[in-house]
């Protein structure tokens, strides 16, 4: 029953609050996404700068290239050139031509990985070995840098390679089929380099509308958490989740019809009922209380239950809360104070326009 009256109360807040909850969701939800803008933007400063993003892409500068064709013992090709490429951008190798070019090629390779680039077989983004699917010869090739530092590069990892230091190289026939050199890009290549960047995949549409929806998200939590606090903590009582009822309370709300809320406050119509509300009620709805109780029980009214003898013959003491009027403070008083009685507490909400 106290689950099913705490549900109602929860749509009631949610429909008495909707502009108040979607005011301050607007405002929370373009704060947010400024803020999410914000930082994605500064974490892509500090991975990669544009400038550095941009000459990866720039198809102006020429890049370092060499080809290799590979075959097993048994004549046939090799073309795993995902595993020989892991082999080459070992850890150790990339601080090497770091020192050697003083590029910083790590940070880039991980950003890389950051913005979800997948990596084809005719392109590796900045550095890495590929495969021509016409010829199945494996090409490296890298792009970072100047025309240079990127041919230095190339011909760093073509000296891993040339000097067999590979060890899974090492029963293979190697045939060198171009050496490093500075290529141009082709038309296919530019195109490519034109419309799939890995620094700006976060840019796309998908990304966008997945921020839109995550700012919305956040800025309704806002707004719904926000309407709550302020209910909460508001001196007024307004909805049965803003005060305290015990395990062994009987919790009725009745805001509407006025004979269900008589009905309530006088079941079950035996014995004295102390009647506790902060506000003394109107006469018209004492007579109208008494009408609907039995010859033997009565209601004793006060506005505070300090005023009550613990002797006195009472069957039930029943809380009266005016939404909107009703004190917290006054409440929790009187709560605490209805402990030396020792009676069964009815505790019967109601509106303003039941009571008035």
């Amino acid at each position: 029953m106290t689950t099913r009256i705490y549900y109602r109360e929860v749509k009631r807040f949610l429909k008495e609050n909707i502009k108040l909850i979607f005011l301050v969701s607007i405002i929370g939800s373009v704060l947010f996404g400024v803020f999410l803008k914000f930082s994605m933007e500064t974490s892509e400063d500090e991975h990669l700068p544009d400038s550095v993003a941009e000459e990866i892409n720039d198809t102006s500068i020429r890049y370092a290239q060499f080809r290799i064709y590979v075959e097993s013992p048994y004549d046939t090709v090799f073309i795993n050139n995902n595993l020989l490429e892991n082999i080459l951008l070992t850890e150790s190798n990339i601080k090497e031509i770091e020192q050697k070019t003083g590029l910083e090629i790590q940070p880039i390779l991980e950003e890389q990985i950051l913005n979800e680039f997948f990596p084809t077989l005719t392109n590796r983004g900045a550095l890495g070995l590929g495969r021509d699917p016409m010829t199945d010869t494996l090409v490296f090739q890298a792009k970072i840098g100047t025309e240079e530092q990127r041919l230095q590069t190339a011909e760093y990892f073509f000296g891993i390679i040339e000097s067999d230091q590979i060890e899974l190289l090492s029963d293979k026939k190697v045939t060198i089929i171009e050496e490093p050199h500075l290529h141009e890009y082709t038309p296919a290549e530019i195109l490519e380099a034109e419309t799939v960047s890995p620094t700006k995949i976060d840019n796309s549409l998908m990304f966008i509308l997945i921020e839109i929806l995550l700012a919305l998200f956040v800025g309704v939590v806002i707004g719904i958490v926000f309407a709550a606090f302020y209910h909460i903590y508001t001196k007024k009582i307004n909805y049965a989740f803003n005060y305290y009822v015990g395990k062994e309370d009987l919790l009725i709300i009745e805001r509407k019809i006025l004979n269900d809320f008589l009905f309530a406050v006088v079941e079950p119509n035996i014995g004295n009922k102390l009647l506790v509300s902060e506000k003394k009620l109107p006469n018209k709805l004492l007579e109208e209380l008494n009408e609907h109780a039995i010859d033997s029980a009565t209601f004793i009214e006060v506005c505070n239950v300090l005023e009550v003898d613990p002797e006195e013959n009472i069957s039930e003491v029943v809380v009266l809360i005016i939404e909107g009027e009703t004190n917290k403070s006054w409440y929790n008083d009187q709560r605490e104070f209805i402990k030396r009685l020792n009676k069964n507490v009815k505790v019967v909400q109601t509106s303003q326009n039941i009571v008035n």
